[in-house]
């Protein structure tokens, strides 16, 4: 696939502020007829291949295009490498209340139980970068955080309250919907002008309100601080990010790539390659796992970081590495999966997939691999499987049983990302499986359902009390056993 070209709003300047100036300073009708430009040319790009990059991305195509500014800040995660990964499934993770605060992870962690607004604001997160220097204090990195929440802030304004019908040349609504996207959109430029003028004289002064954000920051920094300025994360930062790409240790430095990341999002042409996208996609999880390694297995990390210092040579950069054929990369992949016994390692031939197969080793992570799917990140599914049994306990035990494994047949099917909550999605696989214990699953996964919703059971009919009492019989044996 050749590279997609994603135009943003065309408005006059040469700078960020002389742009959103400009826009602020058009007549309605213009700004009007700029946004409809703007939507119809993302149609025709999005139209061919809409399915592609919801599938890199790991979104349904509804959630890739539930905005048009959605589906940029996503594009932006994606230039960067930047996918989703699952919550429930992630394996010796810990969740901060407020996902996106984690400004140094560099996944998208997916939660079922958030907006999909929430997902889309991850990946600007991930791909704007974030702020870092082992001798920032305390104020500094506070300061930082606020920063970096101004860009998913401004997109919040923008992206309220948009329908995936944008995206259709037949939609009736265009005119309408135009009309109402200018309003957001000026919505959010105000705020965000308004915005970065108070930081930038917060920052000056050293003194910052009260507001919002500062409870959550707090209690992240309280937990974290100490953790972002070790020396394990100051070795994976000097030896494998690059600074003013990955992160930036200037605060000054930051604030304008926060002005230059917003006007990316509204107005820049957004271009997306998939596959040097692919190619880095390995970087980011090579980054990911020692990264976490570091902060929750520290005698994993101190065994892992002599086989990484001895691939990082000079320049040879997480950047550099994500630069390696990816056609022979997909090849070597096939390889280690037919034959990984005796896959031939040379010292060229994939130290990042190399490494990562020590690292999954020590770490203790079972493996899920896709067929037919040069996707080999594996996946926690006894993580999973704990969680469905507690809330089907004796449905996961039936199940057990009868030999299928809930979390196997949830994590591959595509009611997995559904914004549903975890014991919905359980009930909906169900009818993937075959009879009878197709039938016998879900009864016993509707009882244990309503008993948790205290719902009485109607035991007025005898055909009724005939077939929950089997049930119920069935429930109080495997929870017995």
């Amino acid at each position: 696939m050749d590279t997609l070209i994603f135009p943003g709003i065309v408005v006059a300047g040469n700078s960020p502020q002389q742009r959103r100036d400009a826009w602020s300073k058009m007549t309605e009708e213009a700004q009007t007829k700029a946004v409809k430009t703007f939507l119809l040319a993302n149609q025709v790009v999005l139209g061919r291949h809409g399915e592609t990059i919801a599938e890199q991305a790991g979104l349904s195509l509804k959630e890739l295009i539930q905005t048009p500014f959605a589906l940029r800040g996503v594009l932006l995660g994606l230039q960067k490498g930047v996918r989703c990964v699952d919550l429930e499934t992630r394996s010796r993770y810990k969740k901060e209340n407020l996902q996106q605060i984690r400004l140094e992870d560099p996944l998208v962690v997916y939660d079922p139980n958030e907006l999909p607004e929430d997902t889309s604001r991850q990946f600007i997160f991930r791909a704007q970068g974030f702020f870092w220097r082992k001798s920032a204090s305390i104020w500094d990195t506070y300061f930082s955080i606020r920063i970096a929440n101004l860009v998913p802030e401004t997109f919040r304004h923008v992206n309220y309250m948009w329908y995936s019908h944008w995206i259709s040349n037949k939609n009736l609504y265009l005119e309408e919907e135009t009309s109402a996207a200018v309003s957001r959109i000026n919505r959010g430029i105000n705020y965000f002008s308004k915005t970065i003028i108070e930081r930038k004289e917060e920052f000056a002064q050293g003194f910052c309100h009260r507001t919002w954000e500062t409870l959550p920051i707090l209690a992240y920094l309280a937990d974290n601080y100490d953790q972002l300025h070790s020396d394990n994360f100051e070795k994976i930062v000097t030896s494998l990010l690059e600074a003013n790409e990955d992160y930036y240790d200037d605060i000054q430095a930051f604030l304008k790539r926060s002005e230059d990341f917003l006007d990316l999002l509204l107005f820049g042409e957004i271009s997306w390659d998939n596959q040097k996208s692919d190619a880095q996609v390995r970087t980011r999880f090579l980054w990911d796992v020692v990264q976490r390694a570091a902060f929750y297995e520290e005698d994993t990390f101190k065994k892992l970081w002599p086989r990484l210092e001895e691939l990082i040579t000079n320049d040879f950069t997480l950047n550099t590495i994500s630069l390696m054929d990816p056609v022979y990369m997909d090849e070597s992949i096939r390889e280690l999966q037919e034959d990984p016994e005796n896959f031939y390692r040379d010292p060229y031939a994939l130290p990042i997939d190399d490494l990562l197969d020590e690292m999954f080793h020590l770490i203790g992570r079972s493996k899920a691999w896709k067929n037919g799917d040069s996707e080999r990140f594996a996946q926690d599914l006894e993580q999973l499987n704990e969680a469905i049994r507690e809330i089907l306990p004796a449905t996961a035990k039936y199940m057990a049983k009868a030999n299928h494994d809930l979390a196997l047949l949830l994590s591959t099917s595509d009611k997995f990302r559904l914004h549903f909550t975890l014991l919905k999605r359980v009930t909906l696989i169900l009818d993937r499986l075959p009879n009878p214990e197709r039938e016998i699953a879900k009864k016993l996964a509707k009882y244990e359902s309503d008993l948790q919703e205290e719902i009485e059971w109607d035991d007025s009919e005898e055909y009724e009390y005939e077939v929950e009492h089997e049930i119920k019989s069935l429930h109080e044996r495997l929870l017995s056993e």
